[in-house]
């Protein structure tokens, strides 16, 4: 079975993306609803952006589960990350 990185090689090489997020290795592409939300601050653009990126949450949650915390506070803390994340971005 072939670790991790031979999975992200294998992608890669089939023109898939090797990661989800925009703008990695180099890449200075920012999803346009930043700058909107920075401009005008609507809550319903803020709102769509935190669950685009709730993955990200659940992400690093999981990576301390099981340490002692549950995984619903884990993931509480870190959905109050991103939503200052994307508060604080600055495009």
């Amino acid at each position: 079975m072939p670790d991790h990185r031979e999975r992200r090689r294998r992608r890669t090489a089939r023109g898939q993306a090797a990661s989800p997020v925009a703008g990695e290795r180099g890449g200075d592409t920012v999803d346009p609803r930043f700058a909107e939300y920075r401009a005008t601050r609507d809550r319903s653009i803020r709102n769509e952006l935190v669950e685009d990126h709730r993955w990200l949450a659940l992400h690093c949650a999981r990576q301390f589960a099981r340490k002692g915390e549950p995984l619903e506070d884990l993931v509480q803390v870190a959905m109050v990350g991103v939503l200052k994340a994307v508060d604080r971005f600055d495009p």
